[in-house]
């Protein structure tokens, strides 16, 4: 085999191990970009912003309904966030919410990616 030919073997072995290394990592962040969503949607907030989209999609609302409703997501969502302490209440719930996820996410990461 002339020296060519095994640097296109070559080649062509990290381009297939690259595509399928692709493929999974794409397989990967679809599953588990669900699940953090779903963590997501069962926090306060999370649940705010589904009952806002829940009634802005409703077809029967007039767009004074729709504002109404957004004028009280608003509300809530403030009231949520005084209620949390201000920022710092914010910064901490979030870091709490990361901190679950990515307990939630590592144990599926080692399972897809460990060298077998």
């Amino acid at each position: 085999m002339s020296i060519l030919a095994e640097i296109h073997s070559v080649e062509q072995t990290v381009v297939d191990e690259a595509k399928a290394l692709a493929g999974k990592l794409k397989s990967f962040i679809q599953s588990e970009a669900q699940k953090v969503i779903a963590a997501a949607a069962n926090t306060n907030f999370g649940t705010t912003i589904l009952n806002l989209m829940s009634e802005i999609q409703n077809h029967s609302l007039t767009g004074a309904q729709k504002f109404e409703a957004v004028l009280a997501a608003a509300v809530t969502a403030a009231t949520n966030f005084l209620s949390l302490g201000g920022w710092s209440g914010v910064f901490a719930a979030v870091k709490d919410f990361v901190a679950g996820v990515v307990q939630m996410l590592y144990p599926d990461f080692i399972r897809a990616f460990a060298p077998k």
